[in-house]
């Protein structure tokens, strides 16, 4: 195996492959969080009873993926509310750190199998 070369420069082929997984990496990722929020948003407002305290829902009995963020700091104080925070920082947390590992190692995978394995026949300068 070829020894790490930072001078070396990918051809631009290889660069756009790393950018469309680099790309497709982010978009799941912000896409699965914006999911994972909406769920939890959802189940807090169901532990809650929908209350008209919530504030408005956005269509219904649904509400934006980001409101039980904003509920957190209003009522996150009260001791009876203790284990419906837990349980959404849990279920908020965990998944997304795990979505977060998963596109940091497809983008490292993709750097480990792009990589030029090519050797200086010979010498580097050039």
């Amino acid at each position: 195996m070829a020894e790490h070369r930072p001078y070396r420069v990918m051809n631009p082929r290889t660069q756009a492959q790393l950018a469309k997984v680099k790309l497709i990496s982010v978009a799941s990722f912000i896409t699965v969080t914006l999911a994972i929020n909406w769920i939890v948003t959802q189940r807090a407002a169901a532990l809650f009873g929908y209350s008209p305290l919530l504030g408005p829902a956005f269509i219904g009995r649904l509400y934006t993926p980001w409101e039980w963020i904003t509920w957190w700091p209003r009522w996150h104080a009260a001791r009876e509310f203790a284990p419906a925070w837990q349980r959404c920082v849990r279920e908020a947390g965990l998944p997304r750190l795990l979505a977060a590992t998963l596109a940091v190692a497809a983008i490292h995978i993709a750097r480990w199998w792009l990589r030029d394995d090519i050797p200086d026949l010979h010498g580097s300068a050039r």
